[in-house]
């Protein structure tokens, strides 16, 4: 849906938008937890933001994408990281002990999608790993973070139902992307039927940093509203 070869540059510089910055990047290594000896695949990896975050503690990690400028940019510095170009959906996963998806099962329209992916996953993980991931999930037809870094636009909330996704940094318009919605007990049950446990969703939470560097008045309302949803299972 997006092409991210042609987005690299834009996308990059997501990456400095408050939500991303202080919420997205220590709420994932706080669900993830200890990595110390672990390998982890981070999925949609792009240039390597969540990817570089995790390999600082863990064992080894692997890094996917089907951008072949994004898998460039992460490869200018790639410690404790293999990167490889591969579509997430025909990668032969290896054994790990973490699987991070962030927002690639918006990728997916179909639910038989979503399921194939699931199994790759847990077929993957080693007994009592964790597959992780944050999904777009917008609260309202319109739904404006844009103090926070994105606007998400939508419809109906039906499965595969098309997003439209703003990206802001500040009053700045840095990109617009397109994902597919899918619902809480969609993935729930897709993860059950597989044979996940210890399913569950998690509040996304703000670094010290960034409570700091913003404020405790910039991120009013944040965690309550929040268009993200971040979830993890074990296997």
């Amino acid at each position: 849906m997006n092409n991210y070869d042609a987005l690299s540059d834009d996308y990059s510089r997501s990456h400095e938008k408050p939500d991303k910055k202080y919420s997205m990047a220590p709420t994932a290594l706080s669900i993830v937890g200890s990595l110390h000896s672990k390998k982890v695949v981070d999925v949609g990896c792009g240039d390597g933001f969540f990817t570089k975050e995790f390999a600082k503690t863990a064992g080894f990690v692997y890094g996917i994408d089907n951008s072949e400028e994004q898998i460039k940019k992460a490869n200018k510095d790639a410690k404790n990281i293999e990167y490889q170009l591969v579509d997430m959906n025909d990668f032969t996963y290896p054994s790990v002990d973490v699987i991070f998806a962030p927002f690639v099962l918006n990728y997916l329209k179909k639910t038989e999608s979503l399921e194939s992916l699931f199994k790759k996953f847990y077929d993957s993980l080693s007994s009592g790993g964790l597959v992780s991931g944050i999904v777009d999930m917008p609260q309202s037809l319109v739904h404006d973070m844009r103090k926070f870094g994105s606007i998400k636009r939508i419809k109906r909330f039906d499965e595969g139902e098309e997003i439209d996704i703003e990206l802001y940094n500040g009053t700045e318009h840095i990109t617009t992307l397109h994902s597919f919605f899918h619902k809480k007990e969609t993935i729930e049950n897709l993860l059950d039927q597989i044979g996940f446990t210890e399913i569950a969703w998690h509040n996304p939470i703000i670094s010290p940093e960034g409570l700091d560097i913003m404020g405790s008045d910039f991120w009013e309302g944040y965690i309550k509203n929040c268009d993200l949803a971040y979830f993890s299972a074990k296997k």
